[in-house]
């Protein structure tokens, strides 16, 4: 288990106009000077809800704390969850932190694929009490995306940028489809950075243009 209690600000940038490698450019020349601090690689979640999709709900009605549970793995692997870890996304306007828990591997393709997932969280919840609340949800959402990561030279700045977004919605048997919604040419840009952090001002002027509110899992269930 790995519990984060610290907020940090965690702004983010949506954009179906830039091109990549324009944008890597922008990051790049940054004055906070970052560089690429890992390899890329394909980062995949599924997102649990209420069936009356209560996260989501929280999030369209602007409710400044809430909590965003998912299960997230990485590689190039959309039919089976490995190594899978159980976070939990606490958001407080534009602050966020997570609590993360050992999931392990789940095979999404098989027809029992809900009974598995059931019976994993089911583990995972009695071990830590307080999850409870988790055993009430069901998959809604599976997301993938390439993901890139920067870091600045004092390293007080983190980086990543989203390409290749897809989505899959989830029915009561299992995914809805096995061909995904493609947001295509969606380009998302997130700036990370602790709440004591100075020079903050100088590194964002130089981005052109406005960081907002930007939510995968809403834009997954509003758009399949």
């Amino acid at each position: 288990m790995s519990i984060n209690n610290v907020y940090r600000f965690e702004r983010k940038f949506r954009s179906n106009l830039y091109d990549i490698k324009d944008l890597v450019s922008l990051v790049r020349s940054n004055c906070a000077l970052f560089v690429e601090s890992y390899p890329p690689r394909v980062v995949n979640s599924i997102y649990l809800d209420t069936t009356s999709y209560s996260f989501v709900q929280d999030n369209l009605a602007g409710i400044s704390s809430r909590v965003k549970p998912r299960i997230r793995w990485y590689g190039d692997q959309q039919n089976k969850v490995s190594d899978g870890v159980l976070e939990l996304k606490y958001k407080k306007n534009q602050l966020g932190r997570k609590d993360s828990y050992f999931f392990g591997p789940v095979v999404i393709s098989k027809k029992d694929f809900r009974d598995q997932l059931s019976k994993t969280l089911i583990s995972v919840c009695n071990e830590n009490p307080k999850l409870r609340f988790l055993r009430e949800l069901d998959p809604s959402l599976m997301t993938t995306y390439i993901r890139r990561y920067f870091e600045s030279a004092d390293r007080k700045f983190r980086i990543t940028i989203d390409t290749d977004v897809r989505y899959w919605a989830f029915s009561a048997f299992g995914l809805r489809s096995t061909r995904p919604y493609i947001d295509h040419g969606l380009i998302i840009l997130e700036l990370k950075y602790d709440q004591s952090t100075t020079g903050i001002e100088e590194v964002i002027k130089e981005f052109p243009f406005r960081f907002s509110r930007c939510s995968k899992y809403v834009t997954g269930i509003l758009s399949t």
